[in-house]
């Protein structure tokens, strides 16, 4: 910021991709759903990882630090983590409470690990009463030769959807195969030319997401009951920070349905 205000006379200000402001569940959601479809010359291939935070706070819970444990989510090839908050006594479960009762009753956050994580039970259930605040996906270029993309994003305060970070976790190359190519079975990290070029599609998409919820934060003000499109939580290590001064605003997204397919785990 310094070296960039080095010689002019207005100050500098930062764009943060931050979502404290906006307190409805289906903005902070959608800013998600947003910026996995938004990537410039990519399509959704899958979603590996999502982290969810429970829309509203729960009364007796204690900031936002807790144990995690394991929930059976009902799936071979998916993984829960869970922070749970305080048991109400002798820990049973309400006679007639259904599974999904107790999840939106007494999980505080869960991160989910799998594959098609959109479409899940799992998933759906969760969004009911949550949040998203990180995402891992995997995007395949549109061009014959392109390659599947591995991204990262999460806000490091989940509750307030503040400090984001996000990454190129690493490259898919595709191989000759027979008389075809086919994609390979396991990823590459990025040379610095492939990083810098998808860092900068990443964080405009990420720009752009944040402008097309911003709009809708008013009307959902009125409307937000702890119903409908929610999800997101977990503990991120993502590691870029998404502050760009306005002065690089040239660098370089809208929702659709999920083609949650064909995602390679590292």
């Amino acid at each position: 910021m310094k070296a960039l205000a080095a010689g002019k006379t207005e100050a500098v200000e930062a764009r943060k991709i931050d979502l404290s402001h906006l307190h409805g569940a289906a903005s902070r959601t959608n800013f998600f759903l947003t910026l996995i479809h938004g990537v410039a010359g990519m399509k959704l291939s899958d979603v590996s990882k999502v982290q969810v935070e429970r829309s509203m706070p729960i009364l007796g819970s204690e900031g936002g630090s807790g144990g995690h444990e394991a929930l059976d989510a009902g799936s071979g090839d998916m993984d829960v983590e869970a922070e749970e908050l305080s048991d109400d006594g002798d820990g049973n479960v309400p006679e007639g409470e259904s599974d999904l009762d107790l999840v939106g009753n007494e999980v505080r956050g869960a991160i989910l690990r799998g594959v098609s994580l959109l479409t899940s039970p799992e998933f759906q259930m969760l969004k009911k009463h949550f949040f998203l605040f990180g995402m891992e996906w995997t995007s395949e270029e549109v061009s014959e030769k392109g390659k599947i993309v591995q991204f990262e994003a999460a806000f490091e305060n989940s509750q307030e959807c503040s400090g984001f970070r996000y990454k190129v976790k690493g490259v898919i190359d595709r191989k000759k195969s027979g008389d075809g190519v086919e994609f390979l079975k396991t990823s590459r990290p990025c040379t610095e030319i492939e990083n810098s070029h998808y860092m900068k599609l990443l964080e405009h998409a990420s720009k752009e997401a944040l402008a097309s919820v911003e709009p809708s934060a008013a009307t959902e003000a009125s409307d937000d009951s702890g119903g409908g499109d929610e999800a997101g939580q977990g503990n991120s290590d993502v590691i870029h920070d998404a502050v760009a001064p306005e002065q690089e605003a040239s660098e370089a997204a809208d929702e659709g349905e999920t083609p949650d397919e064909a995602n390679k785990d590292d």
